[in-house]
């Protein structure tokens, strides 16, 4: 398991195995991060990128703050689709539409669709007094 301090990683050793039981050392001012190479052969190692700062030793892709950064940037994103997906389906009703055709589907060609926005939707409504 990798370093998560940067006292655990000037105690560790990267690419420790049978073969080399040694490993390799923490290489000060890089991430301390361990990572797995995508070639055969090759042994895990430590990440060649440069850490932000000797309090955050880890890059920017390796730092544990980014991940959470992104993971929040996903689910606000997929909270905002629901989100319109939610008041589409809430306007179908109103129009009295029993279905619709899914977002995915609508990439096959013998499927037709059109594309109206919310505000001409509601406008629709008015006029049909709903």
């Amino acid at each position: 398991m990798s370093p998560t301090t940067l006292k655990e990683a000037r105690e560790y050793c990267y690419g420790k195995w049978a073969g080399w039981p040694k490993g390799q050392s923490y290489q000060e001012g890089y991430c301390i991060e361990e990572v797995f190479p995508g070639g055969r052969g090759e042994i895990h190692h430590q990440c060649g990128r440069k850490a932000k700062s000797p309090l955050n030793p880890f890059c920017h892709v390796h730092d544990p703050r980014h991940k959470v950064e992104q993971a929040s940037k996903a689910a606000n994103a997929r909270a905002l689709d629901e989100a319109v997906v939610a008041r589409g389906r809430e306007l179908l009703r109103r129009l009295g539409v029993l279905g619709y055709v899914p977002l995915h589907l609508t990439r096959y060609e013998h499927v037709q669709s059109v594309t109206i926005s919310f505000q001409e939707v509601d406008r629709l409504l008015k006029e049909l007094g709903k």
